[in-house]
This record gives C-alpha cells, structure tokens and sequence, in this order.
C-alpha cells in the first residue's frame, strides 16, 4: 500500500504536522488525498472523527472512510466497520469488515468473529468465528490469539483441543509483553 503513495515524504510531513498545525495539516492532506493518496484519506477521515484540525463530523469521517475504502484500504474498511458497529448498525458493520476480511485484514477477522461469538447482529456461529479467528491468530492478531484461546480452553471444540488454547493464551501474553511498549500500536492490537 504505502508503495502506491504519490508522495509518501509529504505524507509524513503532513502527518507529522497534525499535532502541531492541524488546520493547515488537514488542508494538505486534502490535497494529498485528491493526488490519490489511500492513507491520507484515512488520516483525514479520523481527523473529522476526533475533531483534529476541524470540528468533529462524525459523517464527514465515514465519508472518507468509505473513500479510502472504495480505493482498496483494509484499515479503512475496517474503521468504517467499528464506526457502524458502535452505531449499532450490524448489517453495514458486517459488511464492511468483510471487506477487510476478503483483504486479509486480522483486525477486521477478529472483530467479525466476535460479532459472531456475541450473536451481535448476527446469529451465534462458534465455528464461522473460529474460521475468522485462526488466520487472524495465526498472523499474529495478538486479541484474536486471546479469544480463539478462550474458545477453545472451555472446550467449545472439544476437550483435545484445550491444550491448544492454554498455549494460544499464553503466546498473546507473551506478545503484550513484546509489543506493548510500541507507539504507535499496530494492527495486531486493533
């Protein structure tokens, strides 16, 4: 992704500017956006949901999402996915995290299987959520290695596989201790 930037040393500059000029930052990643650049929509999109640089949009913010999206990010898929699952609105939820899944997305795996694992708009479907949960664990979703963990130690696969899950378990706590130190975090905490 970060090799189809049209101009990734602007897009740092601009990024880096957010916390210090916000409103002029904002106006350059607009432009940068406009160019085409996938991760500039995206860091415009939380700007209008934090309110960085302009007054916070929550609709201006799935906007460009949505944009980003449409122009093949997985991260943005999948912010857009949590947006409407935090409106609760499950069926737009579902839909854009299967966009990040069909991206190989981990986070947007996880947070599909959990909506399957609570029944959240959808029905509870223990083995749909462990076929998202085992290639989001085995790519080192560090949340996802937790909960197919979890599953699997109540015996919801049966009992030959709780050892399994006591290891699965401990590996994510072993990569919070490696990884919990990193600003900023990466997708495997998303």
């Amino acid at each position: 992704m970060w090799e189809q930037e049209p101009d990734i040393n602007e897009l740092r500059r601009l990024h880096g500017m957010l916390s210090t000029d916000p409103v002029l930052a904002l106006a350059g990643l607009k432009e940068l956006a406009n160019r085409g650049s996938v991760m500039s929509m995206v860091y415009v999109a939380n700007a209008y949901q934090k309110g960085i640089g302009t007054a916070a949009d929550q609709h201006q913010g799935k906007q460009w999402y949505r944009r980003a999206s449409e122009a093949g990010s997985a991260l943005a898929s999948y912010e857009l996915g949590r947006n409407f699952l935090d409106d609760h609105d499950y069926a737009k939820a579902q839909e854009m995290l299967l966009v990040g899944v069909a991206r190989g997305y981990a986070p947007s795996m996880h947070v599909l299987a959990m909506m399957y694992v609570k029944g959240r708009g959808v029905p509870i479907d223990l083995q749909r959520a462990r076929e998202l949960l085992e290639p989001a664990a085995a790519g080192g979703h560090i949340f996802a290695k937790q909960n197919l963990g979890r599953l699997l130690v109540k015996g919801k696969f049966g009992a030959g596989l709780i050892p399994r899950g006591i290891l699965l378990i401990l590996s994510s706590l072993k990569d919070v201790l490696i990884y919990a130190g990193r600003i900023p975090l990466d997708d495997r905490f998303r």
